[in-house]
């Protein structure tokens, strides 16, 4: 899972997304993009929207691209497994 190749451009050109523009924002499909992102985008807070499916309308919830954007910056800056395991065991030298 690659977050860091995550842009606007990258999520309209894959068609394993549901979209849908409404005004000048862009939402996708939160299960579509948890099962693309192995979960990574699970805990925010989506909004019904019906989407295009290839035969049909369907209503998921679907998170904005800011949204996104949001938390791949989130999962960019958090630190490693490893830094997190090293920062505990020097607290308790």
């Amino acid at each position: 899972m690659e977050l860091g190749n995550i842009t606007l451009e990258s999520l309209l050109g894959d068609n394993r997304i549901r979209r849908r523009k409404i005004g000048e924002i862009w939402y996708f499909a939160q299960p579509d993009l948890n099962l693309i992102y192995e979960d990574v985008f699970k805990f925010l807070q989506g909004t019904l929207i019906s989407v295009k499916s290839p035969v049909f309308y369907e209503t998921v919830y679907c998170i904005s691209f800011s949204q996104i954007k949001e938390q791949v910056d989130h999962w960019q800056n958090k630190p490693s497994f490893e830094n997190r395991i090293g920062q505990i065991f020097k607290k308790g030298k």
